[in-house]
C-alpha cells in the first residue's frame, strides 16, 4: 500500500512539473510569436486555393503557417508546386513537420517548414503568398515584402488587410458563421 501511495505521489509531482514546463513553453512561444495560433477554418480552404491560383511551377509561402493546414491543402491539389511555411512557434512547427513527413510519404509532395522569424526571411523566390496575421504585424511586414517580392507575386490575406496597400480584389466568404475568415484580400506586388 505504501508503494502505491508513493507511486501516486510521484505521478502527481511529475504531472505538476509537466504542467508548469508546458505552461512556461506556451507563454514563451506566444510572446515570441506576436500572433496567436488561430487556424483557418476548413471551409475557407477552397476559396483560398481559388484566390491564390497556384500553378504547377509556383513557389508558395504561408507566412505564419501554424500547423501547415493551408499548405497541405494546396499541395494536395497542385502537387508539383513548391510549398514553404514559415513559423516561429515551436509546437505548431513540430506538428507541421510531422504532417510534412507524412504528406511526403503518402503523396510524394514536398512541403518545407521553416522554423524562424518571418521578418528575417527572404521571400524573393515567392510567386504566391498566403497570410493570416494581425494588421499591425502585416503593416510591419509590408516594407519587407515590397523590397523582396518580384513583380507579379500574388498575396492572399484572410480577414485582415494592409493599411498602406490597396488590394486588387476582395472575396467575401458568404455564409460564414465565424467572425474571422469572412473575407479574403488579394494583392499583386
Amino acid at each position: 500500500m505504501y508503494l502505491l501511495h508513493l507511486a501516486l505521489l510521484f505521478f502527481l509531482i511529475a504531472a505538476l512539473i509537466a504542467f508548469v514546463v508546458f505552461s512556461f513553453i506556451s507563454m514563451w512561444a506566444l510572446a515570441r510569436a506576436r500572433v496567436p495560433y488561430v487556424p483557418l477554418p476548413s471551409r475557407a480552404l477552397e476559396s483560398v486555393r481559388g484566390a491564390l491560383c497556384v500553378g504547377e511551377s509556383s513557389v508558395v509561402y504561408d507566412i505564419g503557417c501554424g500547423d501547415g493546414k493551408v499548405l497541405f491543402y494546396l499541395a494536395h491539389h497542385a502537387p508539383t508546386a513548391h510549398y514553404i511555411g514559415v513559423e516561429n512557434s515551436p509546437l505548431p512547427v513540430l506538428l507541421a513537420r510531422i504532417r510534412a513527413l507524412w504528406h511526403r510519404l503518402r503523396y510524394g509532395t514536398r512541403v518545407d517548414i521553416v522554423n524562424g522569424d518571418f521578418f528575417k526571411h527572404d521571400f524573393s523566390r515567392a510567386t504566391h503568398i498566403f497570410i493570416y496575421l494581425f494588421p499591425s504585424v502585416m503593416d510591419e511586414l509590408l516594407p519587407i515584402l515590397e523590397r523582396s517580392l518580384t513583380p507579379g507575386t500574388r498575396l492572399v490575406s484572410a480577414t485582415f488587410k494592409f493599411k498602406n496597400k490597396k488590394y486588387k480584389e476582395e472575396v467575401n466568404l458568404a455564409g460564414s458563421k465565424y467572425k474571422l475568415a469572412r473575407t479574403l484580400y488579394i494583392y499583386e506586388f
